[in-house]
């Protein structure tokens, strides 16, 4: 009699999270918190975990700010796997693509520059992956960071 092993039914589970956030400064707040706090006991570095915080943290404030007066809460869902950490943002609101946004003229002084745009210039620099689409409704932005 052979064995076999059927590997697709031996899935690794890696750890994650999902959290509902209110559309609120405090709800993002509260959210990079926990955050910050559980990606290190998951296992990822915990300078992994700041820098997506930042990122995290950047693109809720954009949808806090100019979410278009929707209140259903931003889907936030975390996995750490192995060496990345993967982030998923759903909101409903317009469609937004934040990749299309073009880089800062850093070379202008801080006083002539135009307001905007650094906070996605940080998330460019701050992941290794950085992608968004709409589908039904929703915003959805991918995120990965590689460690």
């Amino acid at each position: 009699m052979s064995h076999t092993d059927n590997l697709s039914t031996h899935r690794l589970r890696m750890p994650s999270q999902r959290f509902l956030v209110p559309r609120t400064p405090r709800g993002v707040g509260r959210l990079n918190e926990r955050i910050e706090e559980w990606l290190p006991e998951a296992g990822a570095p915990i300078e992994v975990a700041r820098s997506l915080c930042v990122c995290i943290d950047e693109l809720l404030a954009n949808v806090v700010m100019h979410g278009n007066r929707e209140t259903s809460p931003i889907d936030v869902h975390v996995i750490c796997e192995a060496k990345r950490v993967i982030v998923e943002l759903l909101y409903r609101a317009e469609n937004f693509d934040p990749t299309t946004r073009p880089a800062p003229d850093l070379s202008e002084s801080i006083t002539s520059r135009q307001i905007g745009g650094l906070g996605i210039h940080l998330v460019r620099n701050l992941t290794d992956v950085f992608q968004y689409k709409f589908m039904n409704g929703q915003n959805h932005i991918h995120l990965e960071k590689f460690y």
